[in-house]
């Protein structure tokens, strides 16, 4: 693994760095805890997105750039206000317990 990453990071248009388990978790658990689900249809290939700091759960969405029409959709799941805040604060992410190839 080390000599594939020395040649990998030999590119000079990237660096690669080592994922571990301690490096990556689990978010889906997260996301399906906190936010809703999409309705089937809603995203399409070239659809924008975005989020105000005003209001973090409500989701903005155009077909492109240039839309005039702008789609949004509050996408809390859950408790509102502190007492989000602090359960988001509070939720302790899992790691995934293994990445890559298995060896043999």
């Amino acid at each position: 693994m080390v000599q594939l990453l020395e040649m990998l990071n030999e590119q000079p248009n990237m660096t690669v760095i080592e994922a571990t388990t301690g490096t990556v978790f689990y978010y889906r658990a997260l996301v399906d805890t906190f936010y809703k689900f999409f309705d089937g249809g809603t995203v399409q290939k070239n659809h924008m997105f975005w989020v105000d700091d005003t209001n973090k759960t409500v989701l903005h969405t155009r077909e492109f750039h240039d839309a005039e029409e702008t789609v949004s959709n509050d996408i809390c799941k859950g408790s509102q206000g502190i007492e989000r805040s602090n359960n988001l604060q509070a939720y302790v992410l899992n790691n995934i317990r293994a990445l890559g190839l298995k060896r043999d």
